[in-house]
């Protein structure tokens, strides 16, 4: 039996993209803390990483999310979860800046 693929939209796979970008940023950060002198070269393919990573996270969704008379309910739950995602990313950050205080965010 062939694996049926699922045609994930472009907003769906840009969602991802900016999720598994802010993913390698802050995982390199933390590891350019601990070691510094990893920075030049960690800066350097951060871009390819997250790219190649996201390709990653597409492909697989796109093999193993359920097709047929299910793809537009899978579909919605990929999108649902991607912006669940970002919402909490969100006010995530917005929280730190008003931790550190900075101007325009304390309140």
């Amino acid at each position: 039996m062939l694996a049926q693929l699922v045609a994930l939209p472009i907003e769906t796979q840009l969602g991802i993209l900016g999720l598994c970008a802010l993913v390698v940023t802050i995982v390199f950060n933390f590891i350019g803390t601990k070691a510094p002198w990893s920075i030049p070269f960690l800066e350097k393919w951060k871009e390819e990483i997250s790219a190649a990573l996201s390709g990653l996270v597409t492909g697989w969704l796109s093999v193993n999310l359920p097709g047929g008379a299910f793809e537009s309910a899978s579909i919605a739950g990929v999108n649902f979860v991607v912006a669940l995602l970002v919402a909490l990313l969100a006010y995530g950050t917005i929280h730190l800046f008003r931790v550190v205080k900075i101007k325009g965010f304390a309140g």
